[in-house]
């Protein structure tokens, strides 16, 4: 069986000196893929480098934002109230919150609304995986059957941490 070695590089789109490293480590072939934040600012300029370059993008399913300084919220549009964003209608922080108050309406409308945007971006999108984990079910209440739902849909496959049933003993039940 022959064995491929992928090198992912995670959270494009995220700021311009992260899209830039991104960049340069796909020109000096050192990554093989890369893995966009489509809810970020600078996710234009990640695109417009994938559809020049036509580089293998996963869609890095976006549910938190971590940087106190620094936000992004959803990009699903037409509700007033979601119960994945703080007072100002930014992401979480943690995955710990987010999993204490998301509905699971509010995470299948978002994980549909970024694919979709991705696919309207005109992205070729090989993979999904997901930022900080924060649907794997850290804190008890995980959210991958709706993701897998999307994954099957879209026939798109999701990418898992290695060690998977050592860190998520749950995850075998689903």
């Amino acid at each position: 069986m022959k064995k491929f070695l992928i090198i992912n590089a995670d959270d494009f789109g995220m700021c311009h000196s992260m899209n830039k490293a991104i960049m340069d480590l796909f020109d000096m072939g050192l990554i093989s893929s890369t893995s966009l934040m489509i809810t970020c600012p600078w996710v234009i300029e990640a695109v417009d480098f994938c559809k020049y370059k036509k580089v293998d993008i996963g869609l890095h399913l976006t549910f938190t934002s971590e940087w106190k300084n620094y936000k992004w919220g959803p990009v699903v549009k037409g509700k007033v109230k979601l119960s994945i964003t703080d007072t100002y209608g930014h992401f979480f922080e943690t995955v710990e919150e987010l999993e204490k108050r998301a509905e699971e309406g509010d995470i299948e409308d978002e994980i549909k609304a970024q694919i979709e945007l991705a696919f309207k971006y005109g992205l070729a999108v090989s993979h999904i995986d997901n930022h900080m984990g924060s649907l794997y079910g850290f804190y008890g209440r995980t959210f991958l059957p709706l993701v897998f739902k999307y994954c099957k849909k879209y026939n798109l496959p999701f990418r898992l941490p290695r060690y998977l049933k050592d860190n998520f003993p749950d995850f075998l039940s689903l």
